[in-house]
Protein backbone atom coordinates (compact mmCIF):
# COMPACT_ATOMS: atom_id res chain seq x y z
CA UNK A 1 0.00 0.00 0.00
CA UNK A 2 1.07 3.37 -0.98
CA UNK A 3 -0.13 6.62 0.70
CA UNK A 4 -3.70 5.62 0.31
CA UNK A 5 -5.78 2.55 0.99
CA UNK A 6 -8.21 0.31 3.11
CA UNK A 7 -6.95 -2.99 4.07
CA UNK A 8 -9.50 -5.51 5.68
CA UNK A 9 -8.92 -9.10 7.36
CA UNK A 10 -10.40 -11.64 9.31
CA UNK A 11 -7.94 -12.89 11.72
CA UNK A 12 -6.24 -14.36 14.95
CA UNK A 13 -7.94 -12.01 17.66
CA UNK A 14 -5.12 -12.75 19.86
CA UNK A 15 -3.16 -9.50 18.93
CA UNK A 16 -5.74 -7.18 20.56
CA UNK A 17 -4.26 -7.84 24.04
CA UNK A 18 -1.04 -10.49 23.60
CA UNK A 19 1.49 -8.43 25.55
CA UNK A 20 3.74 -10.36 22.94
CA UNK A 21 1.97 -8.53 19.98
CA UNK A 22 2.89 -5.01 21.54
CA UNK A 23 5.30 -3.94 18.92
CA UNK A 24 2.09 -4.64 15.65
CA UNK A 25 -0.02 -2.99 17.67
CA UNK A 26 2.19 -0.31 18.22
CA UNK A 27 3.13 -0.27 13.96
CA UNK A 28 -0.78 -0.18 13.40
CA UNK A 29 -0.86 2.83 15.11
CA UNK A 30 1.85 4.58 13.16
CA UNK A 31 0.98 3.25 10.06
CA UNK A 32 -2.78 4.01 9.64
CA UNK A 33 -5.25 6.91 10.33
CA UNK A 34 -7.96 4.79 11.67
CA UNK A 35 -8.14 1.52 12.56
CA UNK A 36 -11.78 -0.58 13.21
CA UNK A 37 -11.85 -3.57 15.14
CA UNK A 38 -14.70 -6.15 15.32
CA UNK A 39 -14.09 -8.44 18.19
CA UNK A 40 -15.76 -11.75 17.57
CA UNK A 41 -14.18 -13.21 20.32
CA UNK A 42 -14.44 -17.48 20.47
CA UNK A 43 -11.17 -17.97 22.57
CA UNK A 44 -11.55 -22.22 23.35
CA UNK A 45 -8.12 -22.38 25.04
CA UNK A 46 -10.09 -21.23 28.04
CA UNK A 47 -11.38 -23.39 30.98
CA UNK A 48 -14.45 -23.07 32.87
CA UNK A 49 -16.68 -20.26 32.86
CA UNK A 50 -14.49 -18.24 30.50
CA UNK A 51 -14.91 -20.70 27.66
CA UNK A 52 -18.08 -21.02 28.50
CA UNK A 53 -18.76 -17.50 27.87
CA UNK A 54 -15.95 -17.72 24.40
CA UNK A 55 -18.11 -20.71 23.10
CA UNK A 56 -19.29 -19.11 19.71
CA UNK A 57 -16.55 -20.11 17.27
CA UNK A 58 -17.38 -17.99 13.98
CA UNK A 59 -15.70 -20.66 11.73
CA UNK A 60 -17.90 -23.63 13.57
CA UNK A 61 -15.05 -26.57 14.25
CA UNK A 62 -12.32 -24.36 12.79
CA UNK A 63 -9.64 -22.61 14.90
CA UNK A 64 -10.17 -22.71 18.69
CA UNK A 65 -8.44 -18.90 18.78
CA UNK A 66 -10.30 -15.87 19.13
CA UNK A 67 -11.26 -13.89 15.78
CA UNK A 68 -11.36 -10.10 14.87
CA UNK A 69 -12.40 -8.81 11.98
CA UNK A 70 -9.90 -5.63 11.17
CA UNK A 71 -9.90 -2.60 8.76
CA UNK A 72 -7.54 -0.66 8.75
CA UNK A 73 -7.69 3.15 6.68
CA UNK A 74 -4.37 5.65 5.28
CA UNK A 75 -5.01 8.83 3.96
CA UNK A 76 -1.98 10.64 3.53
CA UNK A 77 -1.94 14.14 4.62
CA UNK A 78 -5.05 13.12 7.05
CA UNK A 79 -3.80 13.23 11.04
CA UNK A 80 -3.32 10.00 12.82
CA UNK A 81 -5.14 9.39 15.78
CA UNK A 82 -4.23 7.58 18.37
CA UNK A 83 -6.85 5.76 19.47
CA UNK A 84 -8.92 2.37 17.56
CA UNK A 85 -12.29 2.23 16.90
CA UNK A 86 -13.29 -0.84 18.81
CA UNK A 87 -16.86 -3.14 18.82
CA UNK A 88 -16.57 -6.33 20.79
CA UNK A 89 -19.65 -8.25 20.07
CA UNK A 90 -20.03 -9.48 23.32
CA UNK A 91 -19.74 -12.85 25.56
CA UNK A 92 -22.20 -15.84 25.49
CA UNK A 93 -23.24 -16.38 22.07
CA UNK A 94 -23.54 -18.57 19.55
CA UNK A 95 -22.05 -18.81 15.71
CA UNK A 96 -25.74 -18.37 14.86
CA UNK A 97 -25.93 -15.54 17.08
CA UNK A 98 -22.56 -13.72 16.12
CA UNK A 99 -23.24 -14.00 12.50
CA UNK A 100 -26.79 -12.26 12.93
CA UNK A 101 -25.79 -9.66 14.85
CA UNK A 102 -22.86 -9.32 11.58
CA UNK A 103 -25.69 -9.50 9.23
CA UNK A 104 -27.96 -7.30 10.96
CA UNK A 105 -24.86 -4.23 10.95
CA UNK A 106 -25.04 -4.77 7.03
CA UNK A 107 -21.29 -2.37 7.00
CA UNK A 108 -18.66 -0.55 8.95
CA UNK A 109 -21.34 2.16 9.37
CA UNK A 110 -24.10 0.68 11.22
CA UNK A 111 -21.56 -0.50 14.39
CA UNK A 112 -21.40 1.34 17.09
CA UNK A 113 -17.97 1.86 17.89
CA UNK A 114 -16.50 2.44 21.36
CA UNK A 115 -12.87 4.00 21.20
CA UNK A 116 -9.60 2.82 22.90
CA UNK A 117 -6.90 4.44 23.92
CA UNK A 118 -3.40 2.77 23.35
CA UNK A 119 -1.22 3.41 26.34
CA UNK A 120 2.34 4.06 26.03
CA UNK A 121 2.92 0.28 26.15
CA UNK A 122 0.74 -0.03 23.12
CA UNK A 123 -1.57 -2.17 25.17
CA UNK A 124 -5.32 -1.45 23.81
CA UNK A 125 -7.76 -3.99 25.84
CA UNK A 126 -6.29 -5.06 29.19
CA UNK A 127 -4.19 -1.82 29.49
CA UNK A 128 -0.93 -2.73 32.55
CA UNK A 129 -0.99 -1.24 35.31
CA UNK A 130 2.26 1.77 35.15
CA UNK A 131 2.46 1.26 39.02
CA UNK A 132 4.50 -2.71 37.89
CA UNK A 133 7.29 -0.61 36.24
CA UNK A 134 8.37 0.18 39.73
CA UNK A 135 8.39 -2.84 41.23
CA UNK A 136 12.14 -4.26 42.01
CA UNK A 137 13.20 -6.18 39.77
CA UNK A 138 14.13 -10.85 40.66
CA UNK A 139 16.11 -10.75 38.08
CA UNK A 140 16.66 -9.25 34.78
CA UNK A 141 18.88 -11.09 31.81
CA UNK A 142 20.76 -8.16 30.87
CA UNK A 143 22.33 -6.93 34.12
CA UNK A 144 22.30 -10.47 35.42
CA UNK A 145 26.30 -9.99 37.13
CA UNK A 146 25.00 -6.73 38.68
CA UNK A 147 22.43 -8.33 40.58
CA UNK A 148 23.81 -11.63 41.31
CA UNK A 149 26.26 -9.67 43.37
CA UNK A 150 23.97 -7.22 45.20
CA UNK A 151 22.63 -10.73 46.40
CA UNK A 152 25.54 -11.82 47.81
CA UNK A 153 26.49 -8.70 49.24
CA UNK A 154 23.11 -8.20 50.84
CA UNK A 155 22.57 -9.98 54.66
CA UNK A 156 19.19 -11.55 54.58
CA UNK A 157 19.29 -12.71 58.33
CA UNK A 158 19.00 -9.35 59.62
Amino acid sequence: MDDNGIIGFVSNGSYLDSVALDGFRGCLLEEFNHIYVFNLRGDQRTLGETSRKEDGKIFGLGPRTPVAITVLVKRKGVKKYRFIHYHDIGGSLSREQKLAIIAEFGDISAVKWSFITPNENNDWINQRNQLYAGFIALGDKEKQEQISIYLQSTDFNH
